[in-house]
This record gives C-alpha cells, structure tokens and sequence, in this order.
C-alpha cells in the first residue's frame, strides 16, 4: 500500500523547522514534504498568494492526494485551499489554525486612530496593553506590516461550513494567539472535523506532545 503524503505548512513568521517535531516522527510511515512559506519582502501578500503558493508546490512537486497539516497561518491556508479547491487534497489536519479572525479591540482602535500623536508614547502604551511582544509590533517594513494585516482581517467564519474534507483539529487549551474559542468554532462550523485540546499547553501545544499529536495524526490518516 503506498504512503500517504503529507503537507506540512508551518505558521508566521516560522519555518518547517519549528514543526520537526511531529515531521520526525511521521517521515517514516509516509512521504513527508514541509515547504517553506514565502516571506513577504519585496511584495505584500494575501491568504489568496499563500494558497496559491501551496497549490503550486502540489502541482510542481507532483503531489498526488495530498494530506494539509497546517499550524496557524499554515492552518488557515489549510482551510482556504479545502473551501476553494477541495478537489486537490484529501484531508486537512489543523494545528491551531487561524482561521478565525476577530475585530479589533476599541482600545487598540483608538490607538491606531491617534497614533501620530501618540507616537512618542508608542512603546509605553503597547507595553501597557501589553502589545509590546506580540507579532505586529516586531515587523518593520511596511510591507511586512500590510501583509500581516491582510492576514489578521482574512476571517474565514462564514465559510468554513462548505469545508467537506475531512478534518482533524488539535488546540492548545491555553493559546493565547488563536485562543480555544476559535478551535472549537471551526470545529462546529466544519461537519466532518474531529476535536482535541490539550491541558496547560499553549499555541505551540505539539511540542510539548509530538508522540501524543504524531498518534493522533497516525490514526486519522490510516
């Protein structure tokens, strides 16, 4: 019986390496690929260029029926491509996928709308709201900012629902960057998903578990 082949999408501002893990433990039982997702340095990019680019890599790497094992960004390309072009893959296995994308909080609202004036404030403020680490802060050209910005606002809640592959879904119970919410959202809004969360771990739950996520991978493929 030949191998299942398995797309491995690591998430932003990461690499494949940050998913070896779980890549380690599965490369012996099937054909393994784990590309490394454009970075958006001479452009700005849209969850639509990041699909494309997956697509792409399918398509010249000769990929047949394809498995998805996305984290994060890598998660929510996952469930673009299975609501867009659900013909090209199998299934899709997410890994805290941020698929589901929330407004703005008024107070970071108003930040924004007063940000020229409040400029000299900029870090006190962001550390005050404690935004001071997280990924927006740390981008530094515009067009790494815009991209970003593009990702945070593409929220796939109203179509996930017309995802018919089957799906796997496993969360952090305490992910402070895609909280639990969200997972179980996809997971009611995707009829054909299976759930788990894991206790006190975070958005990078799968290294604190690779043995325990490889099985659970292991058992939904096979």
């Amino acid at each position: 019986m030949p191998k299942s082949n398995l797309v491995f999408l690591h998430g932003w501002g990461t690499t494949w390496e940050s998913l070896y893990p779980i890549i380690h433990s599965l490369e012996s039982s099937f054909n393994v690929y784990h590309p490394n997702l454009p970075y958006p340095k001479d452009k700005v990019l849209t969850l639509n260029d990041y699909a494309t680019f997956v697509l792409d890599f399918i398509k010249k790497e000769k990929i047949k029926n394809p498995i998805l094992i996305g984290h994060s960004l890598g998660g929510a390309i996952s469930t673009k491509i299975a609501v867009d072009q659900p013909h090209t893959i199998s299934k899709i296995i997410l890994l805290s996928a941020a698929s589901v994308r929330h407004a703005l909080p008024s107070h970071i609202k108003f930040f924004q709308r007063f940000s020229k004036l409040l400029r000299p404030l900029r870090q006190p403020i962001l550390k005050l709201l404690k935004l001071d680490a997280s990924d927006y802060i740390v981008l530094k050209t515009d067009i790494e900012k815009q991209t970003f910005r593009n990702l945070i606002h593409a929220d796939q809640s109203t179509s996930l629902s017309k995802i018919t592959t089957p799906t796997l879904i496993l969360w952090g119970d305490n992910d402070a960057a895609t909280p639990l919410a969200d997972g179980q959202k996809i997971h009611s809004l995707i009829k054909s998903s299976q759930f788990k969360s894991f206790p006190n771990t975070g958005h990078f739950f799968y290294l604190d578990h690779p043995q325990q996520v490889s099985q659970l991978i292991t058992d939904f493929i096979l």
